[in-house]
């Protein structure tokens, strides 16, 4: 399998609009039809409320600080594209350099397919019968195609090799044999175990071991220095593993993938880059993927950007847009979204913006919190002296993109005078 960056796909300008329901994306205005136009005013009345956006300069800026930061650290990056699933910033992360795209469905990578992706890790087992069917008609018909997946035992190494045989691809498979801390998730928990592992591998005909991988994210959500501690730990777990198996000659290849780095990249790319230094014997590959939108929540708290002292910043890209239904009371106010229309898994949205009925007069929405969201509404806690009355616009930041993504098939992109500069659609 090819690690060199793949081309990326070209960008297919409203292809994902064109839907034989005209009423397909609930943020489109009265007709039906989205905004195909630039340079329209997104408060103006052509998208109907509530509104999910994306900010182009911090969607950019995000992409291009990612890229940079893996091209000086030589790392490989194969952003996680289950954060948005979207086929326009897909191509924007490899047309900015990305390796290729991470997945964690079968599903997932036959949309990534579909957006002209050639580099795809499956970042996760592969034992369901009809998705290795599909994996091996995908790699017989495009032999040109990279892929990879995770194996963390013997049965399922054993599964995926008998699998791969009966459908006849004629392909060796790349595998990362997986590994994961105490309580975490799949993967194994121990050198003896994944060299274990590794023989079970190294003697099936259809598969080839090239590498190690794992989830760092499950050992902590914070910045606290016994969560940057094992993680660092956890690297070492990965890297001792990958010398024990170095040392039985159980690896198909002379340079060893180690792919870590969701949510601490940089932890991960830091301690192993300078554990390695100039060997030329490892290639880390990270899999990031809520940089691409950042947040003003859980990403904002436990990225590296909420470290005061470091150089990486990223911009908080997605802006959740609601007009007001009803003061009910004096320090209550109802919008028009709820659960289904806002991530609320990790934080319920954050009130930023305020603005009257014509979407003029932005001020900061000071004072003003988000209590509870029902289905298609939610409650907001007013300060008494606000001036908020129904029809008037309240913006709002968000908490965790993947589950902001996911609710929204088509997000209007703008500029940071909120005129449309295009759009982002979703594939889930």
């Amino acid at each position: 399998m090819s690690l060199t960056s793949a081309t990326a796909p070209t960008v297919e300008a409203s292809a994902r609009a064109q839907r034989t329901n005209p009423f397909h994306f609930k943020s489109a205005p009265g007709r039906g039809l989205v905004v195909a136009d630039d340079g329209i005013f997104l408060f103006g009345g052509a998208l109907l409320s509530p509104i999910m956006l994306i900010n182009r300069g911090a969607l950019d800026h995000n992409i291009a600080e990612m890229a940079a930061y893996s091209r000086r650290h030589g790392v490989l990056l194969a952003p996680h594209a289950k954060t948005a699933m979207s086929r326009e910033l897909v191509t924007r992360q490899l047309q900015a350099g990305a390796w290729g795209a991470s997945a964690a469905t079968v599903a997932q990578v036959r949309s990534l397919r579909s957006f002209g992706v050639a580099n795809v890790l499956l970042a996760n087992q592969l034992v369901d019968t009809a998705a290795i069917e599909w994996v091996a008609d995908d790699l017989r018909a495009h032999p040109e195609h990279g892929f990879m997946c995770y194996v963390d035992s013997a049965a399922g190494a054993e599964l995926l090799d008998e699998r791969l045989t009966l459908a006849g691809t004629g392909v060796v498979l790349p595998v990362l044999l997986e590994m994961a801390p105490a309580k975490g998730r799949a993967g194994c928990r121990s050198v003896a175990e994944a060299v274990a592992v590794a023989r079970t591998v190294a003697a099936l005909p259809g598969l080839c071991l090239v590498g190690l991988a794992g989830y760092e994210g499950v050992i902590g959500c914070d910045r606290a220095s016994d969560t940057t501690t094992a993680v660092a730990s956890f690297c070492d777990l990965l890297e001792n593993t990958a010398q024990a198996i170095g040392l039985e000659g159980l690896f198909a290849v002379e340079r060893v993938l180690i792919s870590l780095g969701g949510a601490f990249f940089d932890v991960v790319t830091e301690h192993l880059c300078a554990r390695y230094g100039t060997r030329q014997d490892r290639q880390l590959l990270i899999r990031p993927g809520g940089y691409v939108s950042h947040d003003h929540g859980m990403y904002a708290r436990s990225s590296v950007c909420a470290e005061p002292s470091s150089t990486f910043r990223l911009r908080p890209a997605l802006e959740l847009w609601g007009r007001v239904l009803s003061r009910p009371e004096p320090e209550l106010a109802i919008l028009d979204f709820g659960r289904r229309d806002a991530p609320y898994d990790q934080d319920l949205p954050v009130p930023q913006t305020i603005r009257d009925l014509d979407g003029t007069a932005p001020r900061p929405a000071t004072g003003c919190t988000v209590t509870a969201l029902n289905d298609q509404h939610a409650y907001l806690s007013v300060p008494r002296e606000t001036e908020l009355v129904p029809g008037q616009w309240v913006g709002c930041g968000i908490s965790h993109p993947c589950t902001a993504f996911d609710k929204w098939r088509y997000l209007p992109m703008v500029d940071d005078d909120y005129l449309t500069v295009g759009a982002v659609t979703t594939d889930f």
